[in-house]
């Protein structure tokens, strides 16, 4: 029998609502749990433990372990331009599980995801070549959720930002190009304390 590979049954018991985060914490075939987000076109699945996308970076459980590493061996090596999207990539794949466990109340495993993003965003500053200052997102039309990214960068100057966006914008698939400010580590810094108040 041919084995069914839409979401047709999935989907239409759960419905989209655009008013809240579509949020559930689920078991997997293997009885693991894993986080189920629901979006306008479609159902995102992240891991609960490790990455989000279950994937490992350069064989290590995360790019965070792996820069920490690369920075051990090499105190003065920089981050390539594939490693900078590589990172930003991590970043927003943490950032969607925060929010999920936001939204689920488990505040503990929200901190802990903010924290790995703090450790992130320090290991990958003192790898870079330039402040870090721009990131471009870029959003893919036929992608499951709006805030899906397919190019990112990073580090980016302004000017840096600007000639990424020419570069890009005709690519197919593409309909929107965004130059947005990076969110600061002070910032996140405002956000883990903030997390960390639920917990006393």
């Amino acid at each position: 029998m041919k084995r069914n590979m839409h979401l047709d049954d999935l989907l239409s018991k759960w419905a989209f609502d655009p008013s809240t985060l579509n949020v559930r914490l689920v078991k997997g075939n293997d009885g693991r749990d894993v986080i189920q987000m629901r979006v306008d076109m479609g159902v995102l699945q992240l891991e609960t433990t490790g990455r989000p996308d279950g994937e490992l970076a350069h064989d290590h459980q995360s790019m965070l372990e792996f820069l920490q590493d690369e920075s051990l061996k090499d105190a003065d090596r920089d981050l390539t331009e594939a490693e900078c999207m590589e990172v930003d990539r991590e970043f927003m794949q943490f950032y969607h599980r925060r929010i999920c466990w936001l939204r689920l109340q488990y505040y503990h495993r929200a901190v802990m995801d903010a924290d790995h993003t703090l450790q992130l965003m320090d290991v990958s500053e003192k790898m870079s070549k330039e402040e870090v200052k721009y990131i471009v997102f870029a959003e893919d039309s036929t992608a499951m959720m709006q805030e899906s990214l397919i190019q990112q960068s990073n580090p980016l100057t302004k000017e840096r930002a600007i000639e990424f966006a020419e570069r890009i914008k005709d690519r197919d698939n593409l309909f929107c190009v965004t130059i947005m400010k990076r969110v600061s580590q002070e910032e996140l810094n405002q956000i883990y304390n903030i997390l960390l108040t639920h917990l006393k």
